[in-house]
């Protein structure tokens, strides 16, 4: 904001608004700050210059804050209170809620031309009986592995990149669930809080 010093904040723009709202709570000395949307309208740069200045002052407050970016939840809360029709349904951790409500690890494989689907599905079963196939549409396979049989993943894939051309597999990877997951699946109304 150094270059606008001289200006009135009527003459900033919306995201140098934003940012002036957001410093000015910072300062103030308060031991709970409410932030709604702060990063809202800002470009991924801002955005996460602003990220680190939420995180720079959280110490010794309690920040609130609200926001569509599940990113920015996830990077920046240390508690996430679920609410649905204005009543807390859950509170806890990113990774609590990941733990909770996520499907387990996501296992993502790149189709080539000749995937055998009988054969990996077979394979797959007789590692780990409880997965799902999340999504299967053109030459892509999501298939939901449940966190209790973690333990079998470095099995799982050392077989399929032991067989990825009997497959027929161009590429796998594998993640954990996020919270953007979460919030898409239970289409819950959250409200971050940063402690």
């Amino acid at each position: 904001m150094e270059n606008d010093l001289e200006k009135k904040s009527k003459q900033l723009s919306g995201g140098m608004k934003r940012r002036l709202s957001v410093a000015l709570a910072l300062t103030g000395g308060s031991k709970i700050i409410i932030l709604d949307e702060p990063t809202s309208g800002l470009d991924p740069y801002n955005r996460r210059t602003l990220w680190e200045l939420i995180r720079k002052f959280k110490e010794n407050r309690t920040i609130i804050l609200t926001t569509h970016f599940m990113e920015e939840a996830d990077a920046l809360s240390d508690r996430i209170a679920i609410m649905n029709h204005g009543k807390v349904k859950c509170c806890g951790s990113p990774l609590f809620l990941k733990n909770t409500f996520g499907h387990g690890y996501l296992l993502t494989l790149s189709k080539g031309a000749k995937f055998d689907e009988f054969l990996f599905k077979n394979d797959i079963f007789n590692l780990i009986k409880d997965y799902r196939v999340e999504t299967n549409i053109a030459a892509e396979m999501q298939i939901s592995i449940p966190f209790d049989t973690s333990s079998r993943l470095p099995e799982l894939l050392k077989n399929i990149e032991d067989k990825k051309g009997i497959y027929g597999i161009d590429g796998y990877g594998i993640g954990s669930p996020t919270i953007e997951e979460v919030f898409i699946k239970y289409s819950f109304n959250f409200i971050f809080e940063i402690v």
